[in-house]
Parts: structure tokens; sequence; C-alpha cells
């Protein structure tokens, strides 16, 4: 049975894979409660359906919420403006690191420095938007410049608080 199902699937596509074998199991309990009420037909034709019917559901229902979702990302960075901060996206912030513009960053959470460089890391704490959204503190930039303040390397890198 799997082999039947996740043929065609891409094996990436984990709600389509879902899906599938939700569809599939539907399929056979619809026919074992048809037995039992004398109806197979009706039970696994509800059985296959139901699956592709909650997740539509689910869609509907995220993208009926997607305008008020962006409303509020809307009013926190507005916010973030209104206070004063530089970086108020996480396009921004991928922006500024990429180029090396500390100054746009603001102080860094740690900076360690050697004999020729010293490596800063920020880590970007939010407003975010629904999809964009990484859990707070969990983007860090990190940079290297050498002993004249050139850059020498950016990334931006999955990270933890610092702190």
């Amino acid at each position: 049975m799997q082999r039947a199902v996740e043929g065609p699937i891409p094996a990436g596509d984990a709600l389509l894979r879902w899906i599938c074998w939700s569809s599939g199991a539907g399929v056979l309990l619809g026919l074992v409660a048809g037995l039992l009420r004398h109806q197979r037909l009706v039970w696994a034709a509800y059985g296959a359906a139901a699956p592709w019917l909650t997740a539509a559901l689910m869609l509907g229902a995220l993208r009926a919420t997607k305008p008020v979702r962006e409303m509020v990302a809307d009013r926190h960075e507005a916010a973030c403006r209104a206070n004063g901060r530089a970086i108020c996206t996480v396009r921004e912030f991928r922006t500024h690191c990429e180029r090396g513009d500390a100054a746009s960053l603001g102080a860094p959470r740690a900076k360690t420095c050697g004999a020729s460089t010293c490596t800063s890391r920020w880590l970007y704490t939010g407003p975010f938007r629904p999809d964009n959204y990484v859990a707070p503190g969990s983007l860090l930039c990190s940079m290297v410049v050498d002993t004249q303040g050139k850059l020498a390397r950016a990334a931006i890198l999955p990270g933890d608080d610092l702190e």
C-alpha cells in the first residue's frame, strides 16, 4: 500500500503524503464501518473524503485569517519604527548582515576579538510577518571584520539566545 500511495508523490511533500495515507486508512475504516451498518460505499467514500475535507477547511481558515495576521504584523512593524529601530523586518536584518552594516544592526549581543579579527553577533528578536516567522532569538547574524574594520565575512545562522 505504501508503494502505491507514495509512487507519484514527491519525497518532500509530507502534507500530501499524510492526506493520501489518511485517505487510504479512511477507505479501509469506512469499508469496515459500512459492513457493520450495511452502507459500504457511503462510509468508504466518507473515509476517503474526510482527510481532504479537513485539509481544505484548514487551508481555507488559514487563508481567511491571513489579512488579520498581516494587519497585526503591520502594527508590530509600525510600533518598531516608532521606537526608532532601524531594522524591523527579517529581510532588513538579512540585508544589513550580508552587507556587513554593523552600524544599522546596533550594539552586538556578543563580541570576541583575536589578534587579527573580531567576530560580532546579533540576534533578531522581531517583529515577524506570518510568512517569515522564526522563534525570537533564533536568527543570528555573525560578522567577522579585520583589524581595520573591513568585513571579512558575514553569515545568517540559526542560533539560540547568546546570554
